[in-house]
């Protein structure tokens, strides 16, 4: 019997450089990127879903961002 690892699922991290203590304007990349929802009360970050591949990248204030997929 023969056992083969198969990956289901990627999450990767990663965080933009911001110069100063200059925060993202998340509004700003929900209006200007489409299929992005962004409700600060419900979720502090930007959510943008991708289908191909099939993806969901948040981006945070201080500039993390989670990849979640692909």
């Amino acid at each position: 019997m023969s056992i083969s690892p198969v990956v289901q699922n990627v999450v990767s991290f990663g965080k933009l450089e911001i110069e100063g203590n200059s925060k993202i304007e998340l509004s700003l990349i929900a209006e200007k990127v489409s299929g992005s929802r962004y409700n600060k009360k419900r979720f502090p970050a930007v959510i943008l879903r991708k289908t191909k591949p099939k993806s969901t990248i948040l981006i945070f204030q201080s500039g993390k961002i989670i990849l979640i997929g692909s």
